[in-house]
């Protein structure tokens, strides 16, 4: 395919606000350790050029109650367990001394998307591709598109567009920027770091108490503050392409703070749990010694599709080969470059190129050198 179409406005059919760190949180997919493996490699050699704008940082995964390991900690870089008794570490985030802490830190590779999305386009054109903003709404104008191949990375609506006999769930994100300056460091550490936190219920927690947790991501476009998971399982377009999806799914209770919405120019807003805002202010002081109170602050909303697992496969539809990639939920940044791989394999088979893996690789690997 030599064109790629794509949409900078607000997100109709998938999350455009990725933080975006390489973490399998939800990498819900077959051959995990070799997707995860595979990203690896791609985000060292992507960190290691200095001009994609891929970093490595410490990264904390932050409990107020004992938590096993999860089963892809040991394979980042520089995994350490926080103390087991819950005095936590030096530097490590906690909303209130006396807190116990548990959980994990690690490097994690993490993609400032303002400037590797940039990367990627240039890199993209320099290979002699081309990419067309363009909006569709059904399959007959998707077909119009001048391609011998299709990749539907549709997102929440890839489902729709050719149908999915897997269920799914929609989870709809509230996030705010800090438009907060220079990237901020651990004052204990120096470091640049992110952290997801997961207080006890108490403090907050989702519909019937379920736990939640929040997250913060420094971005050389602003500091992104999350923590908004609502879940739902179905999720449909409005007849009117300059308003939102319609959301069926569960929605906040509890107080609310409303922000201006990102890029309105403050002509409209969105309100923000307030739990969500407050403890992230609080963590980051403590951890940063940076007040938000007077930063200004603004909200957006996005869009994730989870399937019960990330559908990567061939068929034909209406005379044309579609390769199907969605599904990735909160994993999109972390299987990108490995699902990459898969859909040129796919391709190669189709056209009877080569596609051997080792052979991908180093194409692509040379075409990041």
């Amino acid at each position: 395919m030599d064109a790629v179409r794509h949409d900078a406005s607000e997100p109709r059919f998938a999350s455009q606000y990725a933080a975006a760190s390489v973490i399998p949180h939800n990498a819900a997919i077959t051959d995990e350790s070799w997707h995860l493996q595979t990203s690896l490699r791609f985000f060292e050699a992507l960190r290691s050029r200095g001009d994609a704008g891929v970093r490595t940082q410490r990264h904390y995964e932050v409990f107020e109650w004992p938590q096993l390991v999860a089963s892809y900690a040991e394979a980042m870089l520089g995994y350490r367990v926080l103390p087991v008794n819950g005095e936590g570490e030096c530097g490590v985030p906690r909303r209130a001394d006396g807190v116990p802490v548990y959980g994990w830190s690690f490097q994690t590779y993490f993609a400032d998307m303002p400037r590797y999305c940039a990367f990627l386009s240039g890199l993209y054109r320099g290979l002699g591709g081309e990419l067309e903003k363009t909006g569709f709404c059904d399959v007959d104008t998707l077909m119009a598109i001048r391609a011998s191949v299709i990749v539907n990375c549709g997102g929440a609506w890839g489902r729709t567009l050719w149908g999915d006999a897997c269920s799914s769930r929609y989870v709809r994100g509230i996030l705010v920027r800090a438009h907060a300056g220079d990237m901020p460091r651990n004052r204990t550490t120096g470091e640049i770091c992110s952290y997801n936190y997961h207080p006890a219920p108490s403090v907050y927690c989702r519909s019937g108490g379920r736990p939640a947790d929040v997250y913060f991501y420094p971005r050389s476009d602003g500091w992104i503050l999350g923590g908004t998971r609502l879940e739902s399982t179905e999720l449909s377009d409005s007849e009117d392409s300059n308003v939102r999806p319609v959301w069926h799914g569960e929605t906040w209770q509890g107080p609310v703070i409303r922000l201006p919405r990102d890029g309105s120019g403050d002509s409209a807003e969105l309100a923000v749990p307030e739990p969500m805002l407050m403890l992230n202010r609080e963590l980051i002081r403590r951890l940063t010694g940076i007040d938000l109170k007077d930063t200004r602050l603004t909200a957006m909303e996005g869009f994730r599709h989870q399937r019960q697992t990330v559908r990567l496969e061939l068929e034909t539809q209406h005379g044309r080969p579609v390769v199907h990639n969605y599904g990735h939920g909160g994993a999109g940044i972390t299987l990108s470059w490995s699902c990459a791989i898969r859909v040129a394999e796919l391709v190669g088979d189709h056209v009877g190129a080569c596609a051997d893996l080792r052979h991908i690789e180093a194409k692509v690997r040379a075409g990041l050198a």
